[in-house]
């Protein structure tokens, strides 16, 4: 009897530590743009820590690059303050807002595979509406568009805590197997 109880308590002390360390929640977030004009159109996923958008898939279409891929996300030393991009066209902060609408004023710095020597900012403008813009190496704005961002779906990494109550489950579940075979045999 003594072994089962000295189980159950390391097992709790176990999940008692798991509850007690912070743990950022990583989630993942599907995103589409569309301008007004429909001369830009922009869809993928925001990789969201905490509040930092941290990585993006996405395929950019416009007019002047074509389509291109958009996955490097310019990192904010300043996060969560406002940054500067290197060629000093945007200001930007990474932050999903985790409300409508979900990108604030300084959204999220990335670069695409057409355009290598500039940057683009998608923000938000109000609740699902925003603006996708675009710099070059010569200083000037190459895209320049307003229209409609939605920010929808959520796919959630499951917490330390709820990956420790299932495996404290299954071991509870194995005692128990155990237990009984231990009595069986008696």
């Amino acid at each position: 009897m003594n072994k089962f109880f000295g189980g159950i308590a390391a097992a709790a002390a176990l999940v008692s530590a798991v509850l007690m360390a912070p743990v950022a929640q990583a989630e993942t977030r599907y995103f589409s743009f569309q301008s007004s004009t429909d001369d830009v159109k922009m869809s993928g996923v925001f990789n969201i820590t905490g509040d930092v958008i941290t990585s993006m898939k996405a395929t950019v279409y416009n007019t002047v690059f074509g389509k291109q891929s958009a996955d490097n996300v310019v990192v904010n030393v300043n996060s969560p303050a406002i940054a500067y991009s290197p060629d000093g066209k945007f200001y930007y902060d990474n932050i999903f807002a985790h409300s409508n609408p979900a990108l604030d004023i300084g959204g999220v710095l990335f670069t695409t595979s057409a355009n290598t020597d500039g940057y683009w900012n998608l923000w938000g403008t109000g609740p699902n509406a925003g603006a996708l813009w675009a710099s070059s190496s010569n200083g000037a704005y190459v895209v320049q568009e307003y229209g409609t961002l939605n920010v929808r779906g959520v796919s959630g990494v499951p917490e330390l805590s709820t990956w420790a109550m299932m495996m404290l489950g299954f071991g509870a579940l194995g005692f128990a197997a155990t237990r009984r075979k231990e009595l069986a045999t008696a």
